[in-house]
Parts: C-alpha cells; sequence; structure tokens
C-alpha cells in the first residue's frame, strides 16, 4: 500500500546487481578475486577524487562492467525512495520519553466476557 514506483526501479536494480555479481563468480575464472585486482583502485580513486576509470574499462566483462553500474545506481537512487530511512539513525529516540498508553475499556470488564466478539457484531451474515 505504500510502495511507490521508486521502489520498483530499486527492486529491479538490485535483481540486476545480484545476477551480474552471479554472473561474475560463475562465467569468470577470476570471479572471486575480481574486487581486489580491479575494484579496489578503482575505488580508491574516486576516493581520492581522482578517478580512474582504466581498470574497469579493461575488463572484457560485460556482467562486470553491468555489476560496477548497478551497484553506483543503487547508491545514486537509494536517497529518493523510502529506503533512505535505513541510512539515517533516530537519535531523538535516545532523548524521548517512554510512550504512555491510556486505554479506553474496563479491562476487568473485557478479561471476564463470554462473547467471542467485542462491540457491534457485523451485518454481513
Amino acid at each position: 500500500m505504500v510502495t511507490s514506483k521508486m521502489d520498483f526501479v530499486v527492486y529491479v536494480v538490485l535483481l540486476v546487481q545480484i545476477i551480474s555479481g552471479l554472473l561474475v563468480a560463475y562465467t569468470n575464472r577470476w570471479g572471486s578475486t575480481w574486487f581486489a585486482a580491479f575494484l579496489t583502485p578503482y575505488l580508491r580513486s574516486i576516493f581520492a577524487f581522482n578517478p580512474q576509470i582504466d581498470a574497469i574499462a579493461s575488463v572484457n566483462s560485460l556482467s562486470l562492467k553491468i555489476h560496477v553500474i548497478s551497484a553506483f545506481s543503487i547508491i545514486g537512487i537509494i536517497p529518493f525512495t523510502r529506503f533512505m530511512h535505513f541510512l539515517v539513525y533516530p537519535l531523538d529516540y535516545v532523548w524521548r520519553s517512554y510512550q504512555q498508553v491510556g486505554w479506553n475499556w474496563n479491562r476487568k470488564r473485557i478479561r471476564v466476557s463470554r462473547e467471542h466478539r467485542v462491540g457491534v457484531k457485523s451485518r454481513n451474515n
């Protein structure tokens, strides 16, 4: 009910991410070491604000390139969806007081009731 169109976009990109990652691991002999060999120098250059795409561009695997592009796409899309909430920690929960619940009925009377339903009986018999 609260799902938006952008949530479906994230699901599709995430599915592409998973499938391309499995293809990299399954089809390439070096599937388990590609991160250390190719992606680490690329990410280091990005964090140094001097992007060098030579490491990724030299790879002949289309599934690896799709995997990297979909990873950056997910990072770019997440702030515009409701999935942003997992990145934001609600710090005001630490200082807020406990929630007080006030009941609007007599609890003793409800517990001794012999009826299966409480309230008005439905008319759609």
